[in-house]
């Protein structure tokens, strides 16, 4: 995760590359100044292959530069998309811990003593409450590809045995960039046990659920990270 150390580490480094830059060019400027004072050049003007020379000079010292300024731009971009997506992570865990609080089976048509159908360690099932109709719903979560979905359909009339797509009315992507490698769901129970799935007879041991969502990354950038935590039902 782009940390405000690692940020700071990183731009001391740029500066410093970019100082060095600009500190070799001073040095440059000052070899050519004595070269000049002491040909005499001061007073007679300079001649053409100084001039030559210098240009070729402040050229090379142009292209060294080129290299330390297309990493500060890919570094700005790179860290910029971090706090978005991380912003982004922050709006669909919000959700996900909302889903997880109003969970209930308080008028569901079926009798169970736990909301939570399915725990696994990307994806889980739960019955909670549409906050318009305050209707029971069934919802689920998912980390699917690299995508964190959330669907919801009406409450089945019995307890499914599996959860395919058609029991649900809607399905939304509510983050992208998931790595699904990094990324999933751990189930803590009564007991202080930190499962990542559970048989469907402990799901009613789940005291809180525990999310973590971590970005996709190239060329060894590091990834946005967040985890959060939520009580079921509470």
């Amino acid at each position: 995760m782009f940390t405000t150390d690692n940020r700071q580490r990183l731009a001391r480094l740029l500066q410093w590359e970019v100082g060095w830059v600009i500190e070799r060019s001073r040095i440059t400027a000052r070899r050519l100044l004595i070269i000049a004072k002491d040909r005499g050049v001061s007073g007679r003007g300079v001649c053409l292959v100084e001039l030559l020379l210098a240009l070729a000079l402040g050229v090379c010292v142009a292209l060294s530069a080129l290299p330390v300024f297309s990493r500060v731009e890919a570094a700005t971009v790179s860290a910029t998309e971090t706090t978005i997506w991380e912003l982004q992570a922050r709006v669909a865990v919000a959700r996900l811990e909302r889903d997880l609080r109003l969970a209930t089976t308080l008028g569901a048509p079926f009798a169970r003593d736990t909301p939570l159908l399915h725990a696994a360690s990307s994806q889980i099932v739960l019955v909670t409450r549409d906050m318009q109709s305050d209707a029971p719903v069934l919802v689920e979560w998912e980390i699917v590809g690299r995508s964190l979905m959330r669907r919801w359909g009406n409450c089945p009339e019995v307890v499914p045995t599996t959860f395919p797509h058609s029991l649900y009315r809607d399905s939304k992507t509510m983050l992208e960039r998931v790595a699904s490698g990094r990324s999933g769901f751990r189930f803590v129970t009564v007991v202080g046990d930190n499962e990542s799935s559970l048989e469907p007879q402990h799901l009613g041991l789940v005291e809180r659920v525990v999310v973590t969502v971590s970005e996709v990354t190239f060329d060894h950038e590091l990834p946005g990270l967040l985890e959060r935590n939520a009580r079921l039902g509470r």
